[in-house]
């Protein structure tokens, strides 16, 4: 037969056919998921790298798989069942699978037995560009699959002792949270400080914390990567969107809770939380009306994650309580048709890192000016080409230090290191995303910040005065007001007058400042994410009980556990 492109495919798909079909004989003891073949490597770090590098979740779902067309095949899509038997066969398939691909992979190699070089490095390269998706699938999910395994004994063994939900005493078991990753970090911010309590007060409760938009159909994840450039690029088209949110809340509920129904139902069935606590206005109603349609009767209390111009998302009666963390806040949710008696007021979380119960007092206004103060400038997690005019400004007109921190954007890091080389290492410092935000804050007398409610939060808890040089459209409008109103820092419109700003905090000896670190101690609440999670334990806990549904056939089911996808 002549060595022909056609000819040479016709034999790939003979080897395929013929490699798919010894596979189907292999003993189940050769393909045990811990053999040195099918086991994950140290470098694979649980099958997370491929996702780093090859972004496998974006597109694994597309891929067909054998199942589709013979239907005699085990499914590998979908995990039918989440009893331990059904999912330790779904474990040997994707052993199978990554066994079968490797061999299509391999067997490409004799074309070299009847083609020259270049058309058996063609038909090499044709094998691993149809197969090594395949396997890199199999390689990402297997690992998740051992772990969930493992997680189910270990939750089985756990309930024999507290006797499943909610405990003999009738404390709280299992709380969840939905959150979002993707639209900045305040949200994250508020799990963690509210997490760290509940493990303080009781650590057998079980805490998951679930991105909301992860358990949504792919236009729900497309919107949320779409919020960080939205904000950033065009943030008065945002202010729109944000404001005609608050005349089309049934419908956003709708569209949300039809996306998100079938992954939250998993996630309770196998979560069985005793409270749901939404972080994020667009899992209040949405999550409601799934638990109403279901009748799963599970308590909702969200968390108000702002503290002005609050969205009409947040409101809903059928809530079993909603904290609010301002005065303003609850006046919205009261204005919204909220019975009062349905509010708490609270305080705004803040992580354990940044209570510190004796912060140093500003230092000396005459010697911050004689020396220059040190001043931090965030931009927040989106970071913000405004930063680059700020520091200008700041080192043209004032003898200050300059920390900043650029976010996540390496762009904005990279460009202001080149536009400001004179100045860096002498008077400026650029930090991309950090971790050490606290070490950051506490070296720097002031801070100039976005009025993001937990960057301000975090500051005031630090007793760290802060200028507010801009807001987002939509829900941070009211935040400049609301932090002029309580002294907790000063506002500057017009960045050409930051330094002048600068100089006025210093003056009479840091007269301002002292005011303004004064009325920080007196505002902040070092124990407000312990008073949250008391509140909720206990108020949580006069219904808790009602145990998320089952599955008809009884089974557990694992609110992330992703697709297999492999032939």
């Amino acid at each position: 037969m002549e060595a022909t492109f056609p000819n040479n495919v016709l034999v790939f798909i003979l080897f395929s056919i013929v490699n798919t079909i010894l596979s189907l004989k292999v003993p189940p003891k050769l393909l045990d998921y811990r053999r040195w073949l099918y086991k994950a490597k140290k470098w694979e770090a649980n099958g997370t790298v491929y996702q780093r590098i090859f972004k496998v979740k974006r597109w694994k779902d597309a891929l067909p798989e054998l199942s589709d067309f013979i239907k005699t095949i085990f499914p590998r899509k979908r995990i039918a069942a989440f009893d331990k038997n059904h999912m330790q066969k779904y474990l040997l398939e994707s052993c199978r699978a990554e066994l079968t691909h490797w061999g299509i992979i391999l067997s490409s190699f004799l074309f070299g037995i009847w083609n020259d070089f270049i058309k058996t490095a063609l038909m090499v390269l044709l094998a691993i560009g149809l197969n090594l998706p395949y396997v890199i699938i199999q390689r990402y999910n297997r690992p998740r699959l051992i772990k969930f395994i493992a997680y189910s004994d270990e939750k089985k063994a756990n309930e024999n002792k507290i006797g499943g939900m909610s405990t003999k005493d009738g404390n709280m078991s299992s709380i969840l949270f939905i959150s979002a990753d993707d639209t900045g970090h305040g949200h994250k911010s508020i799990t963690q400080a509210l997490r760290q309590q509940i493990v303080k007060l009781n650590p057998n409760i079980q805490v998951s914390i679930v991105d909301g938009f992860s358990l949504g159909k792919k236009i729900m994840r497309v919107i949320s990567k779409l919020y960080n450039p939205l904000i950033v690029s065009v943030p008065a088209l945002w202010g729109l969107i944000y404001r005609a949110g608050n005349h089309s809340v049934r419908l956003i509920n709708a569209f949300v809770s039809k996306n998100i129904k079938s992954n939250l139902i998993r996630c309770l069935e196998e979560i069985r939380p005793d409270v749901i606590i939404p972080v994020h206005g667009v899992y209040v109603g949405s999550i409601l009306n799934i638990l109403e349609k279901e009748k799963i009767n599970i308590p909702v209390i969200p968390f108000i994650a702002d503290f002005d111009n609050v969205s009409s998302l947040w409101a809903d009666k059928r809530a079993e309580y909603t904290l609010c963390p301002s005065a303003e806040s609850k006046k919205t949710m009261l204005s919204l048709g909220i019975p009062e008696d349905k509010l708490q007021l609270v305080d705004f979380p803040v992580r354990e890192a940044f209570c510190d119960p004796s912060p140093a007092a500003p230092r000396e206004g005459r010697i911050l000016a004689e020396n220059g103060a040190a001043i931090l400038l965030i931009s927040g997690s989106q970071g913000s080409w405004r930063t680059f005019k700020m520091a200008k400004a700041l080192l043209k007109g004032s003898n200050c230090h300059i920390s900043v921190i650029a976010g996540n954007n390496v762009s904005l890091k990279k460009y202001l290191e080149k536009k400001l080389s004179l100045y860096i290492g002498s008077r400026i410092q650029v930090y991309g995303f950090t971790k050490d935000i606290k070490k950051r804050m506490l070296e720097a007398d002031i801070l100039i910040v976005r009025a993001s409610p937990n960057v301000v939060m975090e500051a005031v808890t630090l007793c760290k005065p802060i200028i507010v040089v801009g807001a987002l459209k939509g829900q941070e409008e009211k935040n400049p007001e609301y932090i002029v109103k309580y002294n907790l820092g000063t506002i500057c419109e017009n960045i050409k007058e930051l330094p002048m700003v600068v100089s006025e905090l210093l003056s009479q000896n840091g007269k301002k400042l002292k005011d303004i670190y004064d009325s920080q101690i007196r505002f902040r609440n070092l124990h407000a994410a312990q008073d949250i999670v008391e509140f909720v334990t206990r108020n949580g806990r006069k219904t808790a009980g009602g145990r998320a549904r089952r599955s008809e056939s009884g089974e557990d089911t694992f609110c992330v556990m992703e697709k297999s996808n492999a032939n």
